[in-house]
């Protein structure tokens, strides 16, 4: 795969729960008084996994099961607001005809709640059904949100596809088309609203993302609370990467919580109705995230290892037991790991960890400690592995549980033993199917969908049998919509180094002449700063490139060669050729 095939895969699945994790139990389902059976019945096919548009209340409809995220509908007197946007554009334009089966009302606003792809995008293809332009309303840190995950997102490609199962037979790409959000009108904390007569409220409520927001609707008693809150214990910590800060987070639902909301609007579950079910609901969730963040704190204030901690944070009976908390997306281990880390960095404390071997060091090392007994060490790793496992299974059986340090034993051993050996080697097939046995009994004993996925994958990719994911027309839809300035900035990540003069200097500018901006790359001491500030870049340039912005956008997308542009005039060069052709290849 290529490298900007692997970017647009991970645009693809950046943060998204697969709704049939995500149903209501039924302890949450309890309908409001003034709904009747209206609002139960319509969850009840949700349950099935059937598309349904439920009637919240009067003017306010969601529809689930169309797509991995919830879109919503709220009507006013002379138009309609549309809350979010599903993951794509077939799913949100089906989603829409499904509304248009409710009220015919123009689209008089969208409403953005955060930048994760399965909120946003279907957004474009929302917008390009009204005849005039449709009022954006986002949060000021969406578009640094894209820009952020942008910065890391060919690196976590991997994790991302192995957590999301992309490269299982199984698994299904939805039709998914990335959009960079370009808002209308934009808030810092809160913003009150007018919209075909209906009083909305947009409050800054970070959670899930530094981005994320709240919408109430004071008058109807109804609160959008978006990915804050879900039927699973918390993704505090997504395996494919990325930081949420807890104590913000639980702030967030408190302050959502004392709204007193009679309806409440996830994006990943069904509605929750009647002001007490509400309040339950949220109260029991944010104690959740508070029990393990204190709890992890305290431990950390004992001096205890990480991994020690990790094994004493458990939530008390009625919160691990609580149908709205199983582990099936976040995970309390994981929760720890990133309370941890964001407290008190990498280094656990001990001193063998403060400069620690790498994982190939380790396997050598103890490859060489198995060699002193004279016998064949790594057979010797295969078979430590495969008692261990039998260890688990029997165990199993007996008591319908996998013991925990035999598999994870079993999986760390046969790992060491395949960096030990090398493709085409006989004893390499051997530890690869000593790999594969150790992660199919991970596999099997967890409960938690991204682990399983995670696990499963890395299976496929060693017996050969992985999805080959072709992403050209979302490469090409990525690059066509990503912010100009994102992929100006990936330069000085794409920087060799190692084949840099420490001596050598040069200034390089790239003049967008219908974007009417300049960026600047300055090259020095083995860096390439990038400027993009006027106040900052240099009088002149060593080099400067003349186009417009679309023009470059297709020489990345590889539709057309920088050659060719060159030649037609497209692209203008001063300073010489040949001087741009040695700033390039400084790069990957």
């Amino acid at each position: 795969m290529s490298t900007l095939a692997k970017l647009a895969a991970l645009a693809i699945l950046l943060a998204i729960g697969y709704h049939m994790f995500f149903k209501t139990p039924a302890s949450l389902k309890q309908s409001h008084e003034q709904q009747g059976d209206v609002l139960k019945n319509e969850m009840d096919l949700n349950a099935q996994n059937k598309e349904v548009v439920i009637t919240v209340t009067d003017g306010v409809y969601v529809a689930r099961s169309f797509s991995m995220a919830n879109m919503a509908m709220i009507e006013g007197k002379d138009g309609i607001i549309i809350v979010d946007s599903t993951l794509g554009p077939d799913s949100a334009l089906k989603v829409l005809a499904a509304f248009r089966n409710i009220t015919d009302k123009p689209i008089k606003a969208i409403l953005v709640t955060h930048f994760h792809p399965d909120h946003i995008s279907g957004l474009d293809a929302i917008l390009q059904t009204a005849e005039k332009g449709i009022d954006v309303y986002a949060h000021k840190l969406t578009k640094d949100q894209l820009s952020e995950s942008f910065l890391t997102r060919q690196g976590a490609t991997e994790r991302t596809s192995r957590q999301f199962g992309m490269k299982l037979q199984s698994s299904k790409v939805p039709n998914y088309i990335f959009t960079a959000v370009h808002p209308t009108h934009t808030f810092d904390k809160e913003l009150t609203l007018n919209i075909a007569g209906i009083k909305i409220q947009l409050f800054h409520t970070p959670g899930e993302t530094k981005d994320h927001c709240s919408i109430w609707l004071p008058e109807k008693r109804v609160l959008f609370s978006a990915d804050n809150l879900y039927s699973s214990f918390p993704n505090i910590y997504p395996v494919r990467g990325e930081i949420r800060e807890v104590r913000q987070w639980v702030e967030s639902l408190d302050f959502i919580r004392y709204l007193n909301p009679d309806y409440l609007v996830p994006s990943h579950m069904d509605p929750v109705a009647g002001k007490d079910e509400v309040w339950d609901t949220i109260t029991t969730y944010r104690d959740a995230m508070q029990f393990v963040y204190d709890q992890t704190i305290r431990c950390i204030n004992k001096n205890m290892h990480l991994d020690d901690i990790v094994r004493t944070v458990r939530l008390p009976a009625h919160l691990e037991e609580h149908k709205s908390l199983q582990q099936w997306y976040g995970t309390v281990e994981w929760s720890v790991r990133s309370i941890y880390g964001q407290n008190l960095g990498w280094f656990t404390g001990n001193p063998e960890d403060l400069t620690p071997l790498s994982s190939q060091q380790r396997a050598e090392k103890f490859n060489s400690l198995l060699e002193m007994s004279g016998q064949n060490s790594i057979q010797n790793m295969f078979q430590s592995a495969e008692e261990n496992l039998q260890l688990s299974y029997s165990h199993f059986e007996n008591k319908g549980a996998y013991l925990y340090a035999e598999g994870q034993w079993a999986l760390e051993i046969s790992a060491m033993a395949l960096r030990l050996t090398k493709p085409g080697e006989a004893i390499y097939e051997e530890a690869k199917s000593a790999m594969i046995k150790a992660l199919k009994h991970k596999a099997r004993g967890t409960s938690n969908w991204t682990a399983r996925n995670y696990y499963l994958s890395c299976i496929v990719e060693l017996d050969g049998s992985a999805v080959v994911l072709d992403m050209t027309e979302v490469k090409e839809s990525f690059l066509s919509k990503v912010y100009i300035e994102d992929i100006m900035s990936t330069f000085p990540r794409r920087f060799k180094a190692e084949e840099c003069d420490p001596k050598f200097k040069q200034s390089v500018r790239f003049h967008f002449s219908d974007l009417k901006r300049d960026f600047v790359f300055l090259v020095r001491n083995c860096i390439c700063e990038f400027v993009q500030k006027k106040s900052r870049m240099p009088d002149s340039t060593d080099v400067t490139l003349t186009m417009t912005s679309e023009v470059w956008r297709d020489v990345i997308k590889k539709t057309r060669s920088g050659f060719s542009a060159y030649m037609a005039g497209d692209i203008v060069i001063e300073g010489g050729v040949l001087n741009f052709k040695s700033f390039v290849a400084l790069f990957d």
